[in-house]
């Protein structure tokens, strides 16, 4: 099932991107307690969508996910899922390694060709909850970047780019945290445990490849055909999405948020795990 949903992820997988994260301490984009926290900390993959949203999403958007959108405050994530996790978009050759807490967002980022292509860039992008200023480094190649004004210099290379662009390229991980952290804890989506068989190997290797899967629901007709056992036939035919809505608050024993929007995520009726054609174990899970 994996396979099918995510066959760009296969050109920069988990264990690549581990050895890449460690280039972060190289080029002192990220400490030794940063990259002991990245090597271990939860991954998600997902599809990198900015889509338009709906007038709800938005309003819950606003209201539970990220501060700053019309308070002229600075913009920032209000409830990370966790305090420190890694996003690996299924569909472009990025990743982006998150460290999060009260005032600060910190994103070392890794940009294979999407940005400048047949480039590689990594950059750290720091985000304050207090200030809308970003603090901003990058390396191109390995070559430290120098980023003042419209033109980049790189080594004895210079790059001229339009205050847009600029602004686009620093701007775009906390942009694209937005969509991700809305496809994680709306209704719309489910979030799926990957783990690969245990059998033989050491638990560094399997942490090392376990993550999580965010689909849409389209895709619950691959999950009611995966059958772990023959006893459960009866049961995985049967299996259905019960469907996933935004839900007003309007009585009066919602004292504190009455009026607000809150998710009734999409729920799974059916077994909540099973053994893949792949051999890996799917687990449905709430974050």
């Amino acid at each position: 099932m994996e396979n099918q949903i995510n066959q760009p992820y296969r050109k920069m997988n988990l264990i690549r991107q581990r050895e890449d994260l460690k280039l972060g301490l190289k080029y002192n984009l990220l400490t030794k307690w940063q990259l002991e926290q990245a090597l271990n900390c939860p991954v998600f993959l997902v599809q990198c969508a900015p889509r338009s949203m709906t007038d709800r999403e938005y309003e819950f958007l606003k209201q539970e996910l990220m501060g700053g959108l019309e308070d002229g405050d600075a913009y920032f994530p209000k409830h990370p899922p966790y305090s420190i996790f890694r996003i690996s978009y299924t569909n472009v050759k990025v990743y982006e390694q998150w460290f999060i807490d009260g005032d600060n967002a910190l994103c070392f980022r890794c940009d294979y060709g999407f940005s400048m292509a047949g480039k590689t860039v990594h950059s750290l992008h720091h985000h304050t909850r207090k200030s809308k200023k970003v603090h901003f480094w990058a390396a191109l190649e390995g070559v430290p970047v120098d980023a003042s004004g419209n033109v980049w210099r790189v080594g004895n290379m210079k790059v001229e780019l339009s205050q847009e662009t600029i602004s686009e390229f620093i701007n775009s991980p906390l942009h694209w945290l937005a969509f991700f952290m809305l496809d994680v804890m709306t209704p719309k989506n489910i979030v799926l445990k990957v783990t690969p068989q245990a059998k033989g190997r050491s638990v560094e290797w399997i942490k090392a490849r376990e993550h999580y899967l965010v689909i849409g629901r389209k895709l619950a007709v691959n999950l009611r055909e995966r059958k772990s056992n023959p006893t459960d036939h009866e049961l995985k035919r049967a299996a259905h999405w019960r469907i996933a809505h935004f839900r007003r608050l309007m009585s009066d024993k919602f004292k504190h948020k009455r009026g607000m929007l809150v998710p009734v995520k999409e729920t799974w009726v059916g077994p909540y795990e099973w053994i893949g054609s792949d051999c890996k174990t799917y687990k449905v899970v709430d974050i």
